[in-house]
């Protein structure tokens, strides 16, 4: 039987956000309820009867595919933070886009506007720094 990515990155979800949660105060984050309605779906798309998939027949919602999450922060000293993006994103700093593969960031004292625009049409997009 192949394994269900899906359970698989549910599990492997829970496991790292009860270990971070432990160790820093970083979490995933995502747009409210959209995770539920996500995991609503995978859940009713799972019915079968005799083998055959019985899709549902009722209404299905679907999470946002493209959310932006922002954070205005007061640093007294640069700061690095590491990201994880669940989709694709870019990110910006006080308006202005940082270039590349942005997994690792430095932060500069004072106050900045850190914005991160993710777009995913899977799961739920989510951001964990």
């Amino acid at each position: 039987m192949k394994p269900r990515w899906q359970l698989i990155s549910f599990i492997l979800f829970f496991l790292v956000r009860e270990t971070f949660a432990q160790n820093s105060k970083s979490t995933w984050i995502w747009y409210p309820g959209d995770f539920e309605i996500w995991l609503s779906n995978e859940v009713q798309a799972k019915r079968t009867k005799r083998d055959a998939i019985l899709p549902p027949w009722w209404r299905v919602y679907s999470p946002n595919n493209s959310v932006s999450f922002g954070k205005l922060v007061n640093l007294n000293e640069p700061e690095e933070i590491i990201v994880a993006v669940e989709g694709k994103y870019n990110v910006t700093i006080d308006g202005k886009y940082l270039q590349g593969d942005v997994q690792k960031i430095v932060v500069p004292a004072g106050k900045h506007t850190i914005n991160f625009q993710v777009f995913n049409s899977v799961t739920p997009p989510s951001v964990f720094i």
